[in-house]
C-alpha cells in the first residue's frame, strides 16, 4: 500500500487518472533522494502502523483515515483499489501526527510488533517501521503545504 498527495482536480478526473499519476510519481521517486520522495510506501505494514497510531492517540477514526483514506475512488476488480482522504481530513490527520511525539510512536511500535512476533522482533523491523511512519508524516506535511488530498493505492 502506498500514500501520496493528489490535487483535488486529479481526484475529479477519476480512478484511472489517479493511478496513472501514482505510477509516474512512484517512478520519479526512484531518481530522488529519500527525503524528497512524494510517495510513502507503507507496504504490508499499513495495518501495523494503523495499530500504532491507535495506541498512540486513541482516535480510531484518525488512525484509520491516516493509512486507509476515507472513501473509495475506484477498484479495478483485479486487486487495485484507490481511496481518497479530502484536504479537511488531511489537516486533521497531520494535526494528530504532529501531536504525538516520535518517542511515543516508537514505544507503541514495540508494543504492536511484540504482539505480532510473540516478543521476538526481527532485527531491523522497528527501524523499517519507524522509517515508514516518518515518511508518512513527511508526505502529510507536503499535502498540507500544497493543499492537496491524499490518495492511497492498495495493490493486491
Amino acid at each position: 500500500m502506498a500514500a501520496f498527495p493528489v490535487a483535488p482536480g486529479d481526484v475529479q478526473s477519476g480512478f484511472q487518472f489517479v493511478l496513472t499519476k501514482f505510477g509516474s510519481v512512484e517512478e520519479a521517486d526512484l531518481e530522488r533522494s529519500e527525503d524528497e520522495w512524494e510517495v510513502c510506501d507503507l507496504g504490508e505494514e499499513w495495518d501495523i502502523i494503523r495499530q500504532v497510531f491507535l495506541l498512540a492517540g486513541g482516535a480510531d477514526d484518525i488512525s484509520d483515515m491516516a493509512v486507509e483514506g476515507d472513501y473509495v475512488l475506484g477498484d479495478d476488480g483485479a486487486g487495485t483499489v484507490c481511496t481518497i482522504l479530502d484536504y479537511v481530513d488531511v489537516l486533521r490527520v497531520r494535526d494528530f501526527l504532529g501531536s504525538v511525539s516520535h518517542e511515543s510512536f516508537l514505544t507503541h511500535a514495540v508494543t504492536v510488533a511484540s504482539r505480532l512476533f510473540s516478543g521476538e522482533i526481527p532485527e531491523g523491523y522497528l527501524s523499517d517501521l519507524d522509517a515508514r511512519i516518518s515518511s508518512l508524516c513527511v508526505v502529510y506535511d507536503r499535502a498540507v503545504v500544497s493543499r492537496e488530498n491524499m490518495a492511497f493505492v492498495f495493490q493486491g
